[in-house]
């Protein structure tokens, strides 16, 4: 099974440092970078016979607000969730997090780079990486 590499090592400290705010109502904290990248959308990676998918979850995500593209062998996803109208009022609780995101994937040497499909329903956002026709086991048949 080929590896997928994620980048960005601080996503688990920073989601953990918001919880920690939340659990003792302090005022949260921003710095340059949570002021660029706001959340990180919960990611599955999958290996099929024929395919890798990766599924991204960007409830309230609009598809013309993601971009997709491969730069140097690296699958970058970049998008960005808007804040959330409340009208009137003052919110007591704001757990949802909204702004903008990027998630970055290295792709495994068997993936067709220009055979990549993207489909987005019910919230999640799924990335379809064709491997290469090379890549993929072949069956020979014993001649007699």
């Amino acid at each position: 099974m080929a590896h997928v590499r994620i980048s960005n090592p601080w996503s688990d400290f920073n989601h953990l440092q918001a919880h920690m705010e939340r659990l003792f109502d302090a005022q949260p904290r921003t710095s340059a970078r949570e002021q660029r990248v706001t959340f990180t959308p919960a990611v599955d990676v999958h290996e099929l016979e024929e395919s890798y998918r990766i599924d991204l979850d960007l409830p309230g995500v609009q598809r013309d607000a993601v971009s997709i593209e491969v730069v140097d062998g690296v699958l970058m996803v970049r998008g960005e969730r808007p804040r959330p109208e409340h009208g009137e009022g003052s919110s007591h609780r704001v757990e949802r997090r909204f702004g903008s995101f990027e998630r970055a994937f290295r792709l495994p040497k068997d993936v067709d780079a220009d055979g990549i499909v993207a489909r987005a329903a019910d919230g999640v956002l799924t990335l379809t990486l064709a491997k290469k026709p090379e890549a993929q086991p072949r069956r020979i048949e014993i001649q007699a």
